[in-house]
């Protein structure tokens, strides 16, 4: 890809962020980003069809780099992906993304289905970690791998977002072998 329209596409997709962390979803929008980012409306409409597919592009260039730890334990691939969620919701630039997106979910319908595809996302990537623990025989076959996503997940995302609570590593390994004690690993 061309250098210059690549460093056009970071800029408007970093304005997008920047607009969403001050002031929402729902005060974003394709004059605003193109105003930002220092480009054409026009430029924003080649490379994205409407603001949702631009919005969506925004938040996963930006969430949680996406990569599925393997460290050859389920302990420390779970604990390497908790770090990450830890580090992406001790940031306040993008927890104030993150509630945003959550807010608007309720009001907009494509926001609604960026956030439930960023989430089946997240959730696809923690199900793989603990299936291959399962195979490595680290976690029992018949746990339900959807309840305990949710008992990882919950009290960590909880802790940042309702409590403001620091999510340092004593936390996550309490919290960590706390929950994989309590599913039988």
């Amino acid at each position: 890809m061309d250098p210059r329209v690549l460093r056009t596409r970071r800029l408007v997709l970093s304005a997008a962020l920047e607009l969403i962390g001050e002031g929402g979803f729902g005060r974003v929008s394709m004059e605003s980003i193109a105003e930002r980012a220092g480009v054409a409306r026009s430029t924003l409409y080649r490379n994205w069809s409407d603001l949702p597919s631009l919005l969506g592009d925004a938040v996963r260039a930006q969430a949680l780099v996406a990569v599925t730890p393997d460290t050859g334990e389920l302990r420390g691939d779970l604990l390497a992906a908790m770090r990450t969620a830890a580090g992406f919701l001790e940031d306040r630039d993008l927890r104030s993304i993150l509630l945003s997106m959550l807010a608007e979910s309720l009001r907009d319908p494509e926001v609604g289905r960026l956030h439930r595809e960023h989430e089946r996302q997240r959730r696809e990537r923690t199900r793989e970690l603990l299936e291959r623990g399962q195979r490595r025989g680290e976690l029992p076959l018949d746990v339900e791998l959807d309840v305990l996503i949710d008992d990882l997940v919950a009290p960590v995302f909880h802790r940042a977002m309702a409590l403001g609570a620091d999510l340092d590593d004593e936390f996550l390994v309490w919290h960590l072998e706390r929950t994989l004690a309590r599913h039988g690993a």
